[in-house]
């Protein structure tokens, strides 16, 4: 690659045009695009080149697509008014992101508790996979799936439970709101 300075340099700093805030963190998203994907946003062997392709904010284009990515390429933006700005909202990003991840994991690992607890009618594992989904949930309120999961593992704890003849534990599960769970609780 040309020079890394020149590799990770927006245009607007290029061009003697940085101002304010948006300007300020031009270079960062451009680190952390190096970090993800090992390579600087433009690698061009010659240094004029490279040059030109940051005048142009041509960016090569990133393999794996996430929030990660998306947040990177926003920082990176061509347009100011496209980017954060302000380093605050661009930091809150990357906080929300590292929430968001930490709640897909949760997530994740509650799916395997509650495959476990289906297999093996495991009370302890139907709890570990409740208890996961909800922290999952704290975390991120608005996670698309965790909700939908933590319904179906309190209704499959209660089927379990009801086939254990456990029925106080089975009714303790369900929602009296949940249409869903009505017929499961007439059973």
């Amino acid at each position: 690659c040309g020079a890394t300075c020149m590799a990770t340099s927006m245009p607007m700093r290029l061009a003697g045009l940085c101002r304010g805030a948006r300007g300020t963190i031009s270079r960062i998203p451009a680190i952390l695009y190096h970090i993800l994907t090992g390579r600087p946003p433009r690698c061009e062997p010659d240094p004029l080149i490279c040059l030109a392709a940051a005048a142009r904010n041509q960016i090569d284009p990133m393999d794996e697509d996430g929030e990660l990515t998306r947040i990177v390429l926003k920082a990176m933006a061509s347009a100011p008014a496209d980017r954060y700005e302000t380093v605050e909202d661009f930091q809150q990003a990357i906080r929300n992101y590292r929430s968001h991840d930490e709640s897909l994991l949760l997530q994740m690992n509650a799916q395997v508790h509650l495959t476990e607890a289906g297999n093996a009618n495991d009370y302890d594992k139907f709890n570990q996979a409740i208890f996961g989904l909800r922290e999952a949930l704290v975390l991120w309120p608005e996670n698309p799936d965790a909700g939908k999961l933590l319904e179906s593992a309190k209704t499959a704890y209660a089927r379990c439970a009801r086939e254990q003849h456990d029925y106080e534990l089975a009714l303790s599960q369900l929602d009296t709101e949940n249409a869903d769970h009505s017929e499961l609780m007439r059973e």
